[in-house]
């Protein structure tokens, strides 16, 4: 009687499972298929087992009936060439998986995100789940006929860092496609989020007599609304003036901002610029510069 063994036994897309089995035609070639499709050769032994080390590579399948997605038993089967000789069958439990491409993404940052072992031409939400277990929609993804998905999310600036976890919803009978989420760390901002050339001074009218233009980039998909501001320091590092651009610059976008300080006594200051996006969060200190009015 021939046995076929898998190890592990339930699994995702792109899985190695080891195989093992005995009775089966001895010093013959086999081929190892899942749910019909060939993924594997292998002799066997002079005894009819199959060899040691023999694996295979779960493919790109899609799951079948209700809720599919949580588990769909697949046949595993080791055929020979010769159609009388033994065969070999076991059952592979196959699962959804999500995962992104970046383990980690700063705010504003474009992450693709693949799905697999889903239900064929479906539609499913994509969630980052923070870590106080509150989910954020992030994007939508469309599965081919193998039940296979690829798609771009925005990291939105309001879910804020640390650890979250993608999820997948399925859309069309609302309920969770997954059993196991997949980690992806967020950062918060960074420096690369928005960055600024060389600040120029220039005289303005009565009612702006100190005039700052900076060259900015904002290298992210998050629109910052104010995107920069301004605040003066005195000699002795304490701030006295604050003022906005009250401009804001859409995503990878390139514009300069301009601040204007109406009321500055002459003498000696610094410059420290920061930026906000349009939810608040403010991103660190880009840089500060000497201002002489």
């Amino acid at each position: 009687m021939s046995t076929l063994d898998l190890k592990p036994k339930t699994g995702n897309v792109g899985d190695t499972v080891a195989v093992r089995g005995k009775g089966l035609a001895k010093s013959k070639s086999y081929d190892l298929l899942f749910g019909g499709s060939k993924v594997a050769t292998f002799k066997t032994t002079s005894t009819g087992s199959i060899p040691m080390g023999t694996k295979l590579t779960v493919p790109e399948v899609a799951t079948t009936g209700s809720k599919g997605e949580l588990g769909t038993k697949v046949q595993i089967e080791a055929v020979s060439s010769t159609k009388t000789d033994a065969r070999g069958t076991a059952e592979f439990e196959l699962k959804a998986s999500v995962s992104s491409e970046a383990p980690t993404a700063y705010l504003g940052d474009q992450v693709t995100v693949h799905g697999n072992g889903l239900l064929p031409n479906e539609n499913y939400q994509i969630t980052l789940i923070s870590p106080g277990y509150i989910p954020y929609a992030a994007g939508l993804m469309d599965t081919d006929a193998k039940g296979s998905g690829t798609t771009l999310i925005v990291v939105p600036d309001y879910v804020g860092g640390g650890r979250f976890q993608l999820d997948l919803l399925n859309r069309r009978e609302v309920y969770r496609a997954l059993e196991k989420t997949s980690p992806v760390g967020i950062l918060g901002f960074s420096y690369k989020s928005l960055t600024a050339g060389k600040p120029v001074r220039s005289s303005g009218g009565l009612n702006c007599p100190v005039r700052i233009s900076i060259p900015f980039r904002n290298n992210s998909a998050i629109t910052f609304l104010p995107v920069v501001y301004a605040i003066i320091y005195n000699a002795a590092g304490q701030p006295i003036r604050i003022t906005s651009s009250g401009a804001g610059l859409q995503p990878h976008s390139t514009g300069d901002v301009v601040f204007c300080f109406a009321t500055l006594q002459k003498g000696k200051y610094k410059i420290g610029v920061f930026a906000a996006t349009g939810t608040g969060r403010v991103l660190s200190k880009l840089f500060t510069f000497p201002l002489v009015v």
